[in-house]
């Protein structure tokens, strides 16, 4: 059994947070190598949290991207 390491990484998917200046997080494990034949979809879960300019935002959404530079949240 092997053990796969999450990465964790900043992201912008929301604009508010990004405006407010709380960084958003991209909390991954990367899919084993075989799976990525033909290109790979990353899946995690992104985070934001805290308050600036008296405004508090908490996010918590699964996104999912094919490069890992853009991530877009998932539909339901």
């Amino acid at each position: 059994m092997t053990v796969t390491k999450k990465i964790k990484t900043t992201a912008a998917v929301f604009e508010l947070p990004q405006k407010l200046g709380i960084l958003q997080y991209v909390e991954y494990e990367p899919p084993p190598r075989e799976w990525c034949t033909d290109g790979c979809l990353y899946e995690g879960l992104l985070s934001a949290e805290g308050c600036r300019k008296g405004v508090c935002v908490r996010y918590r959404v699964w996104v999912h991207s094919r490069d890992r530079r853009r991530w877009e949240a998932k539909e339901k």
